[in-house]
């Protein structure tokens, strides 16, 4: 599973969150994954799929990605409502009573970025261009949704990884972009 932090912080109405979890056709800042440098954009769409037919039954509002003990803080179709418009994936869901210390830090500004849990596919386009790898995420089977503490780039909107807690498989080059690259090179001289 990937994870990417948006620098967009959520709002706060009472106990009602909203804001954007990702952010359509936004590069990302230069990620470094085992070794492997890229940069990438979430393409509009992506999230349609699993919007439609979630790929495990539901998608999970999560307090920084579920690595405490928290119980969930909204879930899909019943207390998370998600849906992608012009801009992105946006989000609105009620805290739970229980999440108080969630709501205050919200509404104080302390939490300042959304973050989402997806898996990479093959249907995810990769390129060179000025000299780095991109990604283009087409297909992005959503997972889960967090409020964040650290998002790790501010000056973006796109969805991007807290690297505070990240264990990501490196995406694996086709093929076609292997030769690609070795053209290049060729090119080059």
């Amino acid at each position: 599973m990937e994870i990417r932090t948006l620098a967009t912080p959520p709002q706060v109405d009472g106990r009602k969150v909203t804001g954007y979890a990702a952010r359509f056709n936004s590069p990302s800042e230069v990620l470094t994954e085992r070794g492997k440098t890229f940069r990438e954009v979430i393409l509009p769409g992506a999230f349609a799929r699993s919007l439609a037919a979630p790929p495990r039954g539901d998608v999970l509002a999560l307090w920084n990605h579920g690595f405490d003990s928290r119980p969930p803080l909204a879930r899909t179709p019943e207390t998370l409502r998600l849906w992608e418009d012009a801009q992105g994936l946006a989000f609105e869901f009620e805290l739970p009573a229980s999440a108080e210390d969630v709501r205050e830090a919200v509404a104080r500004r302390d939490v300042r970025g959304m973050s989402f849990g997806f898996e990479a596919t093959a249907k995810d386009r990769w390129s060179w261009r000025d000299g780095r790898q991109w990604r283009e995420v087409i297909d992005a089977p959503l997972f889960e949704i967090s409020l964040v503490i650290r998002p790790a780039y501010s000056a973006t909107s796109v969805g991007l990884r807290d690297l505070s807690r990240i264990d990501v498989p490196a995406p694996e080059p086709s093929r076609i972009d292997r030769a690609r690259r070795l053209l290049q090179l060729a090119e080059r001289g």
